[in-house]
């Protein structure tokens, strides 16, 4: 479950948009973590104030892979299966070398004004899918390709 540091919590709700599991609640205006965390640390990399922390898991490329799934389907994408392995890999190579899941597909460049836009889901895969079919990473898309295999 995340933990949420209600001292530096400023309620502005980036970590329920970005979470596909709906495991974050608003309480008081205040994020509060519940237990459909699979520990993904998306919300953790979203959070503009860095209220949130989440356990390390063992397997956190597949829970990466779920997250991946849960976002589209929650917010009217479709997935390119084949490149959810590649683009998790990216995001959790980027986390280890630059303290955040920076889309694999954009260039990290040290400057924090310009490098939070590129946090998975990044600030322009909306715009990209609405004009090109699919973000830059080629994840996420507004065609269905293969079914889900996440999908219950």
């Amino acid at each position: 479950m995340p933990k949420i540091n209600n001292e530096l919590c400023m309620g502005c709700g980036k970590c329920l948009e970005i979470c596909g599991f709906d495991a974050i609640d608003m309480v008081g205006g205040k994020a509060k973590g519940n237990k459909k965390c699979i520990a993904c640390r998306m919300c953790a990399g979203h959070c503009p104030v860095g209220a949130i922390t989440v356990k390390e898991i063992p397997d956190h490329q597949g829970a990466v892979e779920k997250w991946i799934h849960a976002y589209a389907k929650k917010h009217g994408f479709a997935v390119k299966e084949e490149s959810v392995g590649r683009v998790a890999q990216g995001l959790l190579m980027n986390l280890k070398k630059h303290g955040a899941m920076y889309c694999p597909c954009r260039i990290v460049t040290g400057k924090k004004d310009i490098d939070e836009k590129s946090v998975c889901p990044c600030a322009y895969h909306k715009k990209e899918i609405e004009e090109d079919g699919e973000c830059h990473c080629m994840l996420f898309t507004k065609y269905l390709c293969i079914d889900d295999p996440y999908d219950t």
